[in-house]
């Protein structure tokens, strides 16, 4: 009996033409992501006309926040705590697990203890500082740039085929 070639072969060409296509598919996945976190990088990171960059703009919203949490001065724990985490996660958008909310939720409950604290001087950089927070805050959701990338990242993540193949990839946070 004469042995078959490779091509000849049709069952074992079936198996090699799915292998090559599910090699493709697992590629293709990998490089869209890949491209899209690469976009969502860039518009973390590079200022824009309207807004300036998101690390620059979550600095200075961590920097109010600490500037807050010292005039609240052993009542402002709470915020150190929330800040601590904070300041760990918010050099990379996929680094974000805790989020700003818990800052956000400490600093105003400092802020309307220090409203109600009777000290005129402390009552009015406590309003500088929450008015400066959600300022900036505001710009973060604002940011259209990287609201854009980030949200077909995470659709990408999210959807077949990628969300089956990349392994380990953490969703971009939002500013909803």
């Amino acid at each position: 009996m004469k042995s078959r070639s490779f091509w000849e072969n049709r069952p074992l060409a079936w198996v090699g033409l799915a292998l090559i296509v599910l090699l493709a598919i697992f590629l293709g996945a990998n490089r869209t992501v890949a491209s899209l976190s690469g976009k969502v990088e860039k518009a973390y990171t590079e200022r824009t006309e309207a807004y300036g960059s998101v690390t620059e703009d979550l600095g200075k919203y961590a920097d109010y926040a600490s500037r807050l949490s010292s005039l609240a001065g052993d009542g402002g724990e709470e915020l150190r705590k929330a800040l601590s985490l904070f300041d760990e996660e918010k050099s990379s958008p996929f680094g974000v697990t805790h989020g700003i909310d818990p800052v956000h939720r400490a600093a105003a409950a400092v802020y309307q203890t220090l409203q109600t604290s009777g000290e005129e001087e402390t009552a009015k950089k406590a309003t500088l500082y929450f008015y400066e927070m959600d300022s900036t805050w505001m710009r973060l959701r604002n940011n259209a740039s990287y609201a854009r990338a980030a949200a077909r990242y995470n659709a990408a993540v999210k959807g077949f085929p990628a969300s089956l193949l990349t392994f380990g990839r953490k969703e971009a946070v939002t500013f909803d």
